[in-house]
């Protein structure tokens, strides 16, 4: 259980700030500009090899290899997938999220697919009209001759 964070030199905490918990569920919220966005990407990211350069200054206390969930934007872009056809509509799993972009990417490669197809078979019929002219015009001279 986290017991306190400790955010230093980490965009807008320029000081040492230090926050206490003795709660296994914690709700932050302020005004904007505190840093409740900064302490979230911090308890996120807090693993990451990017994250231990960039808050090299923070600390977390009290904690264990218990999960931390964190609810935030970052949470939202890599669970949630949100079809541009229904907005608000969303489908909830990192999985989900990977194969409904995967899914929408290969959908797209058939509408082109299938509008070259036309584009060939447009091509094609012209193609068999000029071969009817032809050999019509090869059975009439061939009649007169």
């Amino acid at each position: 259980m986290i017991t306190e964070i400790i955010m230093d030199k980490a965009a807008c905490c320029k000081k040492s700030v230090t926050l206490s918990t003795d709660k296994r569920v914690n709700f932050i919220y302020g005004l904007n500009g505190t840093g409740k966005s900064i302490i979230s990407d911090y308890l996120y990211h807090y693993k990451s090899e990017e994250s231990k350069e960039k808050y090299r200054h923070c600390e977390i206390k009290g904690l264990s290899d218990e999960n931390v969930l964190i609810y935030n934007q970052n949470f939202i872009k890599d669970y949630f997938y949100e079809s541009g056809a229904l907005k608000g509509i969303f489908t909830l799993s990192k999985e989900n999220k990977e194969a409904e972009t995967t899914i929408r990417k290969i959908e797209q490669e058939i509408k082109e697919l299938n509008n070259e197809k036309d584009k060939l078979n447009s091509l094609n019929k012209k193609l068999q009209t000029k071969r009817d002219e032809v050999w019509k015009i090869k059975t009439e001279y061939a009649l007169q001759h």
